[in-house]
Order: structure tokens, then C-alpha cells, then sequence
């Protein structure tokens, strides 16, 4: 199932305005990496496990205070996959879904301080998912949506109170929150350094991503020698 005409063209305008790389089921790397720099991560809800997204959350530079990531999935095989990469790892607790909204109504959402979207095989799935979310959603949770350029994303997710996008590259990467649990400035000095690095940097290169993200807390600007150039 397609996107709505309306909401497709809307879409189109914003995939021009970004830059494209070669695996865009990494754009939301950068943006993960970042969140941990702003504020605690504790306990992840990952609604879609993957590659990069899932051993990120269990990569202790990246989240160092990271006690259990919950990562839900709705292919076995696909799972099993992951299951495999992570195996003897005790944070970690998958689990195979078949109903998303179902499976989120049956959670208290304030086990989490970050909830990952990144789930459904057709647009409709994850709208229904970031609907759930947002309305199940409490002052503790940090909620980041991945293809956020996706008009029905935004829509679902437009109940949330604060909401930021990061559009510099393609797919994007939205971030939707209650309260003061992050700060605005801080996401726009986030997007600031994702700008100012998109050409050197890939979107999968967390560790650089990190280091270039420490200068956040001293708004000071990041060093030269900070950045490492691995392509």
C-alpha cells in the first residue's frame, strides 16, 4: 500500500532537499548515537530489529548506560539473523510479534526511555505503530521514527506535544517527546554537526558520530582532529 497522493508528493519534495547514501537503512544511526549524549538511555523498546540499529543499542561506547533493550520483530527469519549477532549478550530480549498494536497496548511505556520505530512491512503497519505510541507515550519516553520524510509518519506522530526532524540525510530521522526530557537547542546543534559532516562522514560510522557529539554539552565547536575519515 501506497502513501496517499497528497502526502506522496509532499514526500518527494523533502527526499530532494537530502542527501542520498548507499545503505539508506542507516540514516537513523547518527541521529541514535546523539540521543544517549543529550540524556540517559537506561531501557530501549526497538520495534524492528536490524544490523546496525540493534548493535548499536548494545554498543557500550555508544550507549553506556543502556540495562535492557527490548527488540521486537515480525519476521522469524530476520530475527533469528539478528539473534544470532547478539547471542550471550544479557541485555538483550527479543521477541517475535504479530499484532504491533496489539503487542504496544499490552506494554507499560514507561519501562522505556527510548523507543526506536522502525517496523511494518507497508506504510500503513508503522502509521497504525506511531499512532499507538504516541498515544500510549509518557513524559519518560523519547520516541525516534526512522523515514520520517514519510507525509503519513508525520501525520501519525503530530500528536506529540514537541517534535523535531532530521533531514539531513535520506531517509530522515524524527524524534518526538513530552515535557523537558530533551532540550530543543540541543537537536539543533545536532542537526548543525550532521550538516557540517554529511560529506565526510557515514551515517553508519557511529563511533565518529559520537566523538564529533561530545561537543554538544560545551557548545563548543567540534575539532578537525576529532573527525575520522574511515569511508
Amino acid at each position: 500500500m501506497k502513501e496517499p497522493f497528497l502526502h506522496r508528493a509532499m514526500t518527494s519534495v523533502r527526499r530532494r532537499m537530502s542527501l542520498r547514501v548507499d545503505k539508506p537503512y542507516t540514516t537513523h544511526m547518527p541521529v541514535l548515537t546523539a540521543i544517549p549524549r543529550l540524556t540517559r538511555v537506561e531501557r530501549v523498546l526497538e520495534l524492528g530489529c536490524g544490523d546496525f540499529s540493534t548493535l548499536t543499542f548494545l554498543n557500550q561506547n555508544i550507549f553506556p548506560d543502556l540495562q535492557m533493550l527490548h527488540s521486537w520483530e515480525d519476521d522469524r527469519q530476520w530475527m533469528e539473523r539478528i539473534q544470532s549477532a547478539v547471542a550471550g549478550d544479557p541485555r538483550i530480549e527479543m521477541e517475535y510479534v504479530e499484532d504491533w498494536d496489539h503487542s504496544l497496548r499490552a506494554r507499560d511505556m514507561a519501562e522505556y526511555d527510548l523507543i526506536f520505530v522502525d517496523n511494518g512491512r507497508q506504510f500503513h503497519e508503522r502509521a497504525s505503530t506511531i499512532r499507538t505510541v504516541m498515544k500510549r507515550a509518557v513524559p519518560r519516553n523519547i520516541v525516534v521514527i526512522h523515514d520520517f520524510e514519510c507525509t503519513t509518519y508525520r501525520v501519525a506522530a503530530q500528536t506529540s506535544p514537541h517534535r523535531y526532524a532530521f533531514s539531513v540525510f535520506f531517509p530522515h530521522t524524527g524524534v518526538a517527546w513530552q515535557g523537558d526530557r530533551l532540550d530543543r537547542r540541543r537537536l539543533q546543534q545536532v542537526s548543525r554537526i550532521l550538516q557540517e559532516n554529511a560529506q565526510k562522514v557515514l551515517p553508519e560510522q557511529v563511533e565518529t558520530w559520537a566523538k564529533l557529539f561530545e561537543t554538544i554539552a560545551s557548545d563548543d565547536p567540534p575539532s578537525q582532529d576529532s573527525i575520522r575519515h574511515d569511508r
